[in-house]
């Protein structure tokens, strides 16, 4: 570890010692929440591919778009049409992706219930 790392780590533990010690000292109880709000790994991969399928689709649909000015500005230039047919292929497919890895925990989950 270099001496930067040490020096940052020995602060962090410092400032944590100094949040946590007022609460020791009243006898408080210190009570962490889990984050993932399950204990169930198929739920938190349903939970992980739904955050997914909503971030993807915009992020697909502004590809998708970025990809037609691609192909609208090439002005005959093959390698730009070409490039932009590419961004809408690979927006497509990769938000196809998305999708079929919600079909997988379904039927996951399906087999695992059963």
């Amino acid at each position: 570890m270099t001496p930067r790392k040490k020096i940052v780590s020995i602060a962090w533990g410092g400032l944590a010692a100094l949040l946590i010690a007022p609460l020791k000292a009243r006898g408080a109880q210190i009570r962490l929440e889990n984050p993932l709000r399950t204990d169930d790994p198929i739920e938190l991969l349903g939970s992980i591919v739904d955050w997914l399928i909503i971030a993807g689709a915009p992020i697909a649909v502004v590809m998708v778009i970025y990809g037609a000015f691609q192909i609208m500005t090439a002005q005959g230039d093959t390698e730009k049409f070409t490039s932009g047919r590419k961004t809408i292929v690979y927006a497509i497919v990769g938000y196809g992706i998305i999708i079929c890895a919600w079909g997988i925990v379904a039927v996951i989950q399906s087999v695992l219930e059963e």
